[in-house]
């Protein structure tokens, strides 16, 4: 087989969402009854005006999983039945690996926001029920500014939660979010290397680059006492740091690595590996 085939690429696709539908399908009723019993055990506890404080605590939750999910890939195929399954299906390394990648990427995160919104709408609904119960239907609660929240139990901490996740705008809005979303892609591109090699623990592994690079960027290119910032103060005028448009450039530089690293390694899988990885580069 030759060049690309969309049709083969999506029946490949099908494939994998076939031997991964129940195990997709009880991880996001799994997190729809998790958001739902946080949200409720959250606003019992603090306060009916605390959507902004579950969407700040959610979106870490998501960030992490959705890092969760691009590093586990291969976790699909790491079996030898299921690998044998996949090695077999009559499709290309570029078809088999695009197909993963979509469902790791696409189908998680789409899974993930709809388990959220879901679990959002179910908390909806039994608030408003609570309320109507006891006869109540909108709550309003002082500020210390003298300011009065209004609060009713259909409010949705949905877009609160895309407000947070969502990168700010300004002055310098474009450097600001160029550098965001290239930064997004490369992490996305570790997260998915790391779990194209390894076998075990690549979460783990991903992330203690992902965390100890920022420390070796602030030790090389930051003077001792000074702070790594997007933007910077020259004579009273605010302006983008230099160093953030070098960045930009590793961003990409590293991005197109990470994924022609990923589908190199994906293309030399075998039905037999060791214990640890899906490659090994000693050997090659």
């Amino acid at each position: 087989m030759k060049g690309f085939s969309f049709n083969r690429y999506w029946r490949t696709l099908r494939w994998v969402l076939s031997v991964n539908r129940r195990k997709l399908l009880m991880w996001t009723a799994g997190s729809t009854v998790s958001v739902f019993l946080f949200q409720m055990l959250y606003l019992q506890m603090f306060s009916d005006v605390s959507l902004h404080g579950i969407a700040d605590f959610m979106s870490i939750i998501i960030v992490v999983s959705l890092l969760v999910g691009f590093s586990s890939i291969c976790s699909g195929i790491n079996d030898k039945a299921g690998r044998e399954a996949f090695l077999m299906l009559p499709a290309t390394n570029m078809e088999k690996f695009l197909s993963l990648l979509t469902y790791a990427t696409v189908i998680f995160t789409l899974a993930l926001f709809g388990a959220y919104v879901a679990g959002d709408l179910l908390r909806m609904g039994v608030r408003s029920l609570m309320y109507l119960c006891h006869q109540t239907a909108i709550v309003e609660m002082p500020t210390a500014e003298g300011d009065v929240l209004v609060f009713t139990p259909w409010q949705s901490s949905v877009p609160y939660l895309f407000q947070t996740l969502m990168p700010g705008s300004g002055r310098f809005w474009l450097p600001e979010i160029s550098f965001i979303v290239l930064m997004l892609i490369w992490i996305h591109s570790l997260y998915i290397l790391a779990g194209t090699w390894l076998r075990k623990y690549a979460f783990v592994v991903a992330s203690l680059v992902m965390i100890s690079l920022p420390f070796i960027l602030q030790y090389i290119c930051v003077e001792p006492g000074s702070r790594l910032n997007l933007f910077v103060v020259y004579d009273g005028i605010r302006s983008v740091n230099p160093l953030a448009y070098v960045l930009d450039v590793l961003f990409v530089v590293f991005i197109i690595f990470n994924y022609w690293a990923s589908f190199h390694i994906f293309k030399n899988i075998e039905l037999i590996t060791n214990k640890w990885t899906n490659y090994d580069i000693f050997k090659r």
